[in-house]
């Protein structure tokens, strides 16, 4: 065997390369178990990738049926030869712990990453903990989808009660996300994760008070949420202080769009760098976005790095109603105070060949500029200015550091020769 073969990287491409062949995973995962196999220098590298991240409990009961003539503690013994090796486990279901594991302190004792969906949310607490647990994904599911009510409300009080035992065994959980119905218990428990240096939370029955507390975590860098909230709550029950979201460097948010600019005028003063903002319909229009953007520049304006702003208005809608203001360079022009804007994404604006020029002199250090991709069966109203094929070539020569772009500009039509057309 070639000395490459080895080194402990190398091996890592190999495997990595074998999990990525197209075809079922189940043809991967042989291959991996054959190399354990063939080789004793590859035996523990091949058996770390195929335990590293597992799906249920399957391959356990399948080692225990393996042990079934052996004592209890010689059978955990084996098991626990293959436990130790995960370190991401999802459970769709709702497993027992089998016999022979019962007595294991740590069923799987390096794992920092567990997933409960569903069903999975009522797995008992030993088969998804661990004292090196740094990650928590929880989805209860929505209704009527994935249940009733009440049964989503037992999957999310079965997680609350799972997060209070894991935050006493593993206190230096740093992500977690919820998805779904979230119980009353549930957001008692959330509260108690003050330690959090991510959060993502796309769920219902989010309370504000929740918010509130999290509002005041002291490490949490990250937070993406995609829940109910009012801005009138959010004014009253969070004051503007410097000690709300301390440390928020990447913050994604779906909502109205006074809910964001309340949330704005609650951050600290530089310190967010990234800011994706997914605006729920209006059909007023986008003209409220001016001091939503007035609010983001005081904040942010020698921070913030990149922002992305999605708008689900039809605008189709709009101008039905009689509105034709949409995201032009007016509406845009409080952006222009943006320092340190490294990446901007904006789908569809109201912007012409002659703006782009306007953005370079606004933000001469861009590096990725995303204006949405033509899609030749939308109708485009007639008030919207449009993008020419120049526009390529005005943002190649405008942006410095441009390394990525894209814009809904028609390709023109190659120009055919008589014999072409004649074909």
């Amino acid at each position: 065997m070639h000395p490459a073969l080895l080194v402990d990287e190398i091996l890592q491409l190999v495997f990595g390369f074998l999990s990525n062949l197209p075809g079922p995973a189940t043809e991967s995962r042989w291959t991996c178990a054959q190399l354990a196999r063939c080789c004793k220098a590859w035996s523990n590298p091949a058996l770390d990738w195929l335990w590293m991240h597992l799906r249920g409990m399957e391959p356990v009961l399948t080692v225990l049926r393996n042990c079934e003539d052996a004592a209890p503690e010689d059978a955990a013994s084996r098991v626990l030869h293959y436990t130790v090796r995960v370190r991401t486990i999802v459970h769709l279901r709702n497993p027992t712990v089998p016999d022979a594991l019962r007595n294991c302190t740590a069923i799987f004792p390096r794992l920092e990453s567990v997933v409960l969906f569903s069903q999975g949310c009522m797995v008992p607490y030993a088969l998804a903990s661990s004292p090196s647990l740094r990650q928590v994904t929880i989805s209860t599911a929505f209704p009527p989808r994935m249940g009733s009510i009440d049964a989503l409300i037992e999957r999310s009080d079965a997680a609350a009660l799972f997060l209070q035992c894991a935050r006493m065994q593993a206190p230096d959980i740093q992500l977690l996300r919820i998805r779904g119905r979230v119980s009353a218990k549930l957001n008692e428990v959330i509260v108690s994760y003050t330690h959090l240096r991510s959060l993502s939370v796309h769920a219902t029955s989010f309370r504000i008070m929740t918010f509130a507390t999290v509002a005041t975590f002291p490490c949490l860098e990250t937070l993406d949420l995609s829940v109910f909230l009012r801005a009138d709550e959010i004014q009253s029950r969070i004051q503007p202080s410097s000690a709300n979201f301390p440390a928020l460097r990447d913050f994604t948010i779906r909502a109205y769009g006074p809910v964001v600019e309340a949330i704005l005028v609650r951050l600290p003063i530089g310190v967010l760098t990234k800011l994706y903002l997914e605006l729920e319909s209006c059909l007023e229009g986008p003209a409220y976005m001016a001091d939503v953007f007035e609010r983001l520049v005081e904040k942010t304006s020698d921070s913030l790095r990149e922002l992305s702003v999605k708008d689900r208005t039809d605008r189709d809608n709009l101008q039905s109603c009689g509105i034709t203001q949409w995201y032009d360079l007016n509406l845009l022009r409080p952006l222009a105070r943006l320092k340190q804007l490294r990446r901007f994404t904006l789908q569809n604006p109201d912007l012409s060949d002659d703006n782009l020029r306007a953005l370079a002199q606004w933000w001469p250090t861009l590096e990725h500029l995303d204006l949405g991709t033509y899609d030749p069966h939308a109708e485009v109203s007639e008030w919207k200015s449009r993008l020419t094929p120049a526009a390529h070539s005005i943002a190649a020569s405008s942006f410095p550091r441009l390394s990525s772009i894209a814009l809904p500009v028609a390709l023109p039509l190659p120009n055919l020769s008589a014999h072409d057309q004649l074909e």
